[in-house]
């Protein structure tokens, strides 16, 4: 089994949840490579964290692309602006 650790106050974040779900996937999918990938290739990370925020956003009621795409420019490294994260989301 694999774990998923989340920070208490975000437990009951069903979209948080599915996005970090998404990652394991990822880790399965690569045979547990998806960590070295992660680390050493920004394209990779950009396309999977692109998957992860796609999934979240179907969980919630409102649109939250805006937000997820400010957090993919700001949070990762990868060296784009919000309006191209916010491109990959659509």
């Amino acid at each position: 089994d694999l774990f998923i650790f989340i920070r208490p106050k975000y437990m009951s974040d069903a979209g948080l949840l599915a996005h970090e779900q998404t990652h394991v996937k990822q880790w399965l999918r690569t045979l547990g490579l998806h960590s070295f990938l992660y680390l050493f290739s920004k394209s990779y990370r950009l396309k999977s964290e692109v998957e992860a925020y796609k999934v979240q956003l179907g969980y919630y009621a409102n649109d939250n692309s805006d937000l997820f795409a400010g957090f993919i420019a700001n949070n990762y490294g990868l060296g784009i602006t919000k309006e191209q994260a916010k491109e990959l989301l659509k």
